[in-house]
This record gives structure tokens, C-alpha cells and sequence, in this order.
């Protein structure tokens, strides 16, 4: 079995998104391989339902730097 294997290090998730449909329709029509995306986003904070700012405790500094 052949795989092959894309490393796309940190990668915003939209690019990434696109990448891996883009392979998906090459694979689909077997114009590639079998393909392992490895990928990095950058940090991402997600509040819930009922929460708000006050809720995150990291500095706005800290989290820019992330």
C-alpha cells in the first residue's frame, strides 16, 4: 500500500479546509494515492453557550502571542 503524507505545519483552518477537499476530489477520482494530512492551527478559544470575555483569564498580550 502507498500513503503518502503532507506536512502542512501550522496552517490557518481555512487553507487547510481547502487543501483537503482539493485532495479528497483528487482522491476520490484515483489521481492520487492514499494521503495523511498532518496539520497545526493556530490556538483558538472557544466560550460556551453562557459565557462571556470575563471568562478567559489569559491576557490579551498572552493570547496574541499564542
Amino acid at each position: 500500500m502507498k500513503l503518502n503524507v503532507l506536512i502542512l505545519g501550522r496552517c490557518d483552518y481555512n487553507k487547510a479546509l481547502y487543501i483537503q477537499n482539493k485532495f479528497l476530489t483528487e482522491r476520490q477520482n484515483n489521481r492520487i494515492d492514499d494521503t495523511l494530512i498532518l496539520v497545526e492551527h493556530p490556538p483558538v478559544i472557544t466560550i460556551g453557550k453562557h459565557g462571556n470575555e470575563s471568562n478567559v483569564t489569559a491576557s490579551k498580550e498572552n493570547l496574541r502571542d499564542a
